[in-house]
């Protein structure tokens, strides 16, 4: 199980490892890239690490938890489905417009919640890397390279170039 990003209060990292420390399966190791911390119980703080480091503990995730309360937009979901992980969230940030159902929700600051559709997924990894390929198709389109030539076609469009 992996989540990413700072320590801030909103993230919500309390919950999920709350959340995790009560979770029926003791086989699972919780991942958490983004800040230092205390490594006990399975749980893992690997702070700053480097994006190759990090495309690769995504892409060996089975599962990318992202518990925030708000966000502005939410890198975390995109990266993870951006090489097929499956992605459980909150409706936060830019995530319900962008990857719809390709992603799974639960509702926020909701712990009973988090860890039933945790287990779902977890106990169901098939259907769920379904649903994360299906979010792995829509990411395509927000590439950065894709991103700035449409900017660009705008721009033209505009200034008549």
């Amino acid at each position: 199980i992996l989540t990413v990003g700072n320590n801030k209060p909103h993230k919500r990292f309390d919950l999920l490892k709350k959340v995790f420390t009560n979770l029926p399966r003791k086989d699972l190791n919780l991942v958490i890239a983004g800040f230092e911390g205390e490594n006990k119980d399975r749980v893992f703080h690997l702070g700053f690490v480097e994006r190759p480091i990090l495309k690769a503990l995504y892409k060996n995730a089975a599962v990318l938890v992202h518990p925030a309360e708000y966000e502005g937009f939410g890198f975390p979901p995109f990266e993870a489905s951006a090489v097929g992980t499956p992605v459980l969230t909150t409706r936060v940030g830019a995530v319900d417009e962008i990857l719809g159902d390709s992603v799974t929700y639960f509702r926020k600051n909701d712990d009973r919640d988090l860890q039933e559709k945790l287990m779902e997924i977890l106990d169901d990894p098939d259907t769920f890397r379904l649903k994360a390929a299906s979010a792995f198709q829509k990411v395509q389109k927000l590439r950065w390279k894709i991103t700035a030539q449409k900017t660009l076609r705008i721009y033209r469009s505009i200034f008549d170039f």
